[in-house]
Parts: C-alpha cells; sequence; structure tokens
C-alpha cells in the first residue's frame, strides 16, 4: 500500500558549479509587463510555449529589487538566455505574504519566466544552453505552509523558450534515469485523495508518471503499464484485507455530502481505497473495478454510495481522469458484481 512520502529531486546536480562560473550583468534589464495567467487546471503537465511572467509576481519582485542583500546571482545561461535568483532576505522584507525567492529567466532582457515562492532552487539537467528542445534546467518552487505546494518547471532554453510545469501541490518530483544522456522520466504522487475519508498522513496516493517525448513531457499512455499487473495471489491478499476492513465497519458508511453536512460516519481503514487507487495508477482501472465488486460484499449497506464517492473524487481531483478516459470505465453507478 502506498502512503504519502516525501521524494527529494535528486542531488548532486544542483548548478552551483555553473553559477560559480557564470558571468554578472553590470544592470538587470526589467522584464517585460505581461497580463496574470488563467488558473491552471487539474492536469498532469502543462506545457508552456510563450512566456510565464505574471504580473503579481513582477511587483514582488521589483520590490525585492530594492533590496541590497542578498545580492542578485546573475548567469548567462547561453544563447541569450541568463538567468537571476534572488535569496530570501534575512528577517523578511516589508511586503505583506510576499515570497521569500526568486528565480527569472530572461533572454534579450525580456522575461520568459519567472517563478516565486519561499524557496526556490535549480537543478542542471543540460547546460549551456543549445538549439536543441531538450529541457536543460528544472526550477523547483514551495510556497510553505502545512503541506503545501510544490510546483516545477522544466525549461527548455533551445531555439524557441519552453517550458513543462507541473503543479504537484503537497509532492515533490523524482527524476528517473538521470544521467543517462536523455532527459529523464518524471514520477509524483497526485494528491487527489490528499485528507479524503482520512487524515493527510494516511491518506493512499497514486503514482504519476512523466516521459520525455520530441519537445515537451508527456503523461505515460494509460495502456503503457506503469506497473506490472499484480498476480491473481496479490489481487486475493488485497480483496481479502479489504473485506476485513470493510466487515470491521461499527455502522455504514456515510456519503460525504451527508459528512458535509454534519452526519459523522465510521472511521474508515484507508486500505478499502489504496488498492484501488494502485490498480488505476498503474493502468488497470477495469480490474479496480472488479476488485471492489468482490471486496465489499452486497450484504453490508454504504457499498454504492462509497463506490459514487470515490469515482467523484477521482473525476474532480485527478490529474489522469481526462487524459486517460477513466469515466469510460469507472462509472458513478456500481455495476453488481455476478
Amino acid at each position: 500500500m502506498r502512503r504519502l512520502r516525501w521524494i527529494s529531486v535528486i542531488g548532486g546536480l544542483l548548478l552551483a558549479w555553473f553559477l560559480a562560473s557564470g558571468h554578472a550583468f553590470a544592470q538587470d534589464a526589467q522584464p517585460g509587463d505581461q497580463k496574470p495567467t488563467a488558473e491552471r487546471p487539474v492536469a498532469a503537465v502543462i506545457h508552456l510555449d510563450k512566456p510565464l511572467c505574471e504580473a503579481d509576481a513582477l511587483k514582488q519582485l521589483a520590490a525585492r529589487r530594492k533590496v541590497a542583500t542578498p545580492a542578485a546571482i546573475v548567469t548567462d545561461l547561453g544563447h541569450g538566455y541568463r538567468l537571476s535568483q534572488w535569496a530570501a532576505v534575512p528577517g523578511g522584507i516589508d511586503q505583506a505574504a510576499a515570497p521569500a525567492a526568486f528565480a527569472l529567466i530572461e533572454r534579450g532582457g525580456i522575461c520568459q519566466l519567472l517563478v516565486s515562492g519561499q524557496q526556490v532552487s535549480i537543478t542542471s539537467l543540460h547546460l549551456p544552453a543549445d538549439a536543441s528542445p531538450a529541457p536543460q534546467l528544472v526550477i523547483s518552487s514551495y510556497s510553505g505552509g502545512a503541506h503545501c505546494c510544490f510546483a516545477y518547471d522544466i525549461v527548455s532554453l533551445g531555439k524557441n523558450f519552453a517550458a513543462d510545469a507541473i503543479d504537484s501541490a503537497d509532492s515533490p518530483i523524482s527524476l528517473m534515469g538521470l544521467g543517462d544522456g536523455d532527459p529523464p522520466d518524471i514520477t509524483y504522487f497526485d494528491m487527489a485523495f490528499a485528507y479524503w475519508n482520512t487524515s493527510f498522513a494516511q491518506s493512499p496516493a497514486g503514482q504519476v508518471r512523466l516521459t520525455w517525448d520530441k519537445d515537451r513531457y508527456r503523461l505515460v499512455d494509460a495502456g503503457a503499464g506503469t506497473e506490472p499487473q499484480p498476480s491473481d495471489a496479490v489481487l486475493a491478499a488485497w480483496q481479502a484485507e479489504m473485506t476485513a476492513a470493510i466487515k470491521a465497519l461499527p455502522s455504514p458508511y456515510v456519503s460525504i455530502a451527508d459528512q458535509n453536512n454534519g452526519k459523522e460516519g465510521p472511521q474508515l481503514d484507508p486500505v478499502i481505497w489504496s488498492h484501488l487507487i494502485d490498480l488505476i495508477y498503474a493502468g488497470y482501472a477495469e480490474m479496480a473495478v472488479d476488485l471492489f465488486n468482490k471486496a465489499w460484499p452486497n450484504e453490508i449497506p454504504g457499498k454504492d454510495l462509497f463506490w459514487k464517492d470515490f469515482v467523484t473524487q477521482m473525476q474532480q481531483g485527478s490529474v489522469l481522469w481526462v487524459p486517460w478516459k477513466l469515466g469510460n470505465v469507472l462509472k458513478p453507478d456500481l455495476a453488481k458484481a455476478p
């Protein structure tokens, strides 16, 4: 059973070596005046082929520029790109809810990407920049606060600027196969079920995998099978665990709608839905439906209510729902097991 886990971006490849040899510029160019972008939808990754420099962040950076120390570290990335980094000001600056750190990528004095957060760090994948679309930098930011939030921009500094944006909420990303010459795969945990019917610490989470495809990161195809199909013995063991937890419920399941209206339901063991998430995120949604149907005895009330709530949560929160067309398999009205 998967639980939420803290996974650090693979270390040892930070940009320090490159920054140490970079060329500082005498005067920082001002980023262009860009309009704020719309809120990003629920998605595994968003491809950006235009500059992303939000108005609020530009204003906050303008305030940070007025503070002399720590001074910005400016690095020539090649091909006309430069990177400016501002570390947090000791004691903060007099600006309510302002980010503490910034990273700015410019080309010809025009802002291409501005990232801000309580923490901002950079990992080098491939520098100096060249004309290929392969990713060169990973810029990670952390907003601070309880459990939240991580965001990543995987930046390509080729002939045309591009970036792949990942809003992974409470989950850091992991770079898989780093150093083998090809862009690494990226994995992280989808937080669609955080706090759902249980505490944050006990919330199961499905792993998302992204692969590099020509000029951008894409979600792996549902049919690829991100993990081997579980054996019959494993499925039988999961079913037994789920059935035991369901039979142990002291009272019938209470729907999310009724819980939100103040009705208290029984404490649930997350094993009831953790294996469903394992199967769905590994590409075996049909097996998840079959497993649940077999594991929850028809004579125990709440089966249909629970399944409907589970499917609704998947639909509303999972980054897989639309691209994997899970609605074709996960129906809110559960067909009875034969």
